[in-house]
């Protein structure tokens, strides 16, 4: 399992969970190296092996020391990363999600409940507001998450970001949060699988007109920028960037416009 499956593994959850259960795992070691999971005291009970049956017992902290009580053996001393817990770090994804796709009017806080607002993604047909919501499993997810999006202003296109789920209310779209990027785990970026505007049926804009003349070698720039690990994560930033290795390798063709570069900064991280 990689980094970004284990992290919705955890939130699906929605309960705390051992660090030492997952051990040397990679993908556990990822997340938390990377700030999406936190500590967050110790775990609520253990399994006692040492008795005839195993049982489940509450964690406990006598005099100092974690531990538990077992019937046959009275109070069994336990190290405390044994018993360490940790939870996701939903604020952290939610501002990664919104670095990831550029979103514009981001909220720090849930807007109700466990539903978050990402932010909007602007197009020429309206704004494209992603939402995030734990799970999406069965109706009380969907009052939740009803009751949240009623709190916010109305907007054209609506996407909610799970990890786990595909219900969802009126006028939304829900994707996985699996489906919708991953994650590297070398820096933590959450990386563009789709593209949110597709996702919802915004209408594809038009490339038409000249800079498409300049489309293979636009997307060569852009290609060997993500080969070389050079490639920058705003994509405003990175078209900047990709319009000066244009104009520099091709001093005798007038330049496309950045706005244009920006669409295909968007079409090759998306893969339309």
């Amino acid at each position: 399992m990689n980094a970004l499956l284990l992290l919705c593994e955890l939130i699906a959850q929605g309960c705390k969970g051992s660090a030492s259960f997952y051990g040397d795992n990679h993908a556990f070691a990822a997340l938390l190296r990377n700030g999406y999971l936190c500590e967050s005291g110790v775990v609520g009970s253990v399994v006692c092996n040492d008795c005839e049956e195993a049982h489940a017992a509450p964690v406990v902290c006598e005099a100092g020391c974690y531990g538990y009580f077992c019937p046959d053996r009275g109070f069994v001393p336990v190290r405390r990363e044994d018993v360490q817990a940790v939870s996701p770090d939903v604020p952290k994804l939610i501002q990664a999600l919104a670095d990831s796709f550029e979103c514009k009017r981001r909220k720090a806080t849930a807007l109700h409940g466990t539903t978050w607002r990402i932010g909007a993604i602007e197009t020429d047909q309206g704004d494209v507001m992603l939402f995030f919501h734990p799970c999406l499993r069965d109706e009380s997810d969907l009052l939740a998450l009803g009751d949240a999006l009623s709190r916010e202003m109305r907007s054209t296109w609506r996407l909610v970001v799970t990890a786990e789920g595909s219900a969802t209310v009126d006028g939304t779209v829900a994707v996985s949060l699996g489906e919708l990027v991953d994650l590297d785990s070398k820096d933590g970026r959450l990386l563009p699988l789709s593209d949110p505007r597709t996702l919802v049926g915004v209408p594809p804009r038009n490339l038409g007109g000249a800079p498409n003349r300049f489309g293979h070698l636009l997307i060569a720039i852009i290609e060997e920028r993500v080969r070389s690990g050079q490639a920058m994560l705003g994509r405003n930033e990175e078209a900047k960037v990709v319009l000066v290795h244009f104009e520099r390798k091709h001093p005798d063709l007038k330049p496309p416009s950045l706005s244009s570069v920006k669409d295909y900064v968007t079409k090759i991280r998306t893969g339309q």
